[in-house]
């Protein structure tokens, strides 16, 4: 047997077990920086959210469309790509689901939120979302909601008959005077939500010039 043989042993057999642990890390450090790296980057992630026993996916394909037209290219790679995710809150949807897509709305990655009546109501009643009167005076629920139904903006994109004549509203995160505001990530995102709800809203106006 070699002289480095010999070493190669003795050194595994003292010290397999820091050898295995450093493997397992660095595998584990590998996989976080792969996933990082391929990750899709939105330029805005939306979320639908409804008490109805159904969201179609027809229906998150028209407010892909509909923001896209407003959010514009945020991260600067050519591209406006938007994220929609369909949250039921009713007393039958599963309650682990909620947690795990409400977690993203603690943690400031989503800030734009629409939904049916019942679905606004929730966000309202569990401290999610802010009062909207620095955008607009046409709210609803006390004012923590616009209502995009027979909006212009609702309007400009067709398929919006896809909600069979359901109200649809529009909501953003509570910002202010969360721990999520002292995120870069989340003051971002909440820029983007504003700017894009901003745009959204400005089509009313524009029209009315018309």
């Amino acid at each position: 047997m070699s002289d480095f043989q010999s070493k190669a042993q003795n050194i595994w057999y003292h010290y397999k077990f820091h050898i295995l642990v450093g493997l397992f890390l660095l595998a584990t450090i590998l996989i976080c920086l792969y996933s990082c790296a391929t990750k899709p980057q939105f330029d805005i992630q939306v979320y639908y959210v409804s008490g109805s026993s159904r969201i179609y996916n027809e229906q998150l394909d028209w407010l892909k469309s509909a923001v896209a037209k407003h959010c514009g290219d945020t991260n600067g790679d050519g591209e406006i790509t938007v994220a929609v995710t369909g949250l039921k809150v009713g007393v039958n949807t599963d309650p682990s689901m909620r947690a795990q897509y409400m977690n993203a709305v603690h943690a400031g990655e989503v800030m734009l939120l629409f939904g049916d009546a019942e679905g606004i109501s929730y966000l309202y009643q569990n401290g999610f979302i802010q009062p909207l009167t620095e955008f607009s005076d046409d709210l609803d629920g006390d004012g923590y909601a616009w209502v995009v139904s027979d909006s212009a903006f609702a309007a400009q994109t067709e398929g919006f008959e896809l909600f069979d004549g359901s109200n649809v509203y529009v909501s953003l995160r509570i910002f202010d005077d969360t721990w999520a505001s002292a995120l870069g990530s989340a003051k971002n995102n909440y820029k983007i939500a504003c700017d894009t709800l901003r745009s959204m809203i400005a089509l009313e106006a524009s029209e009315g010039e018309e």
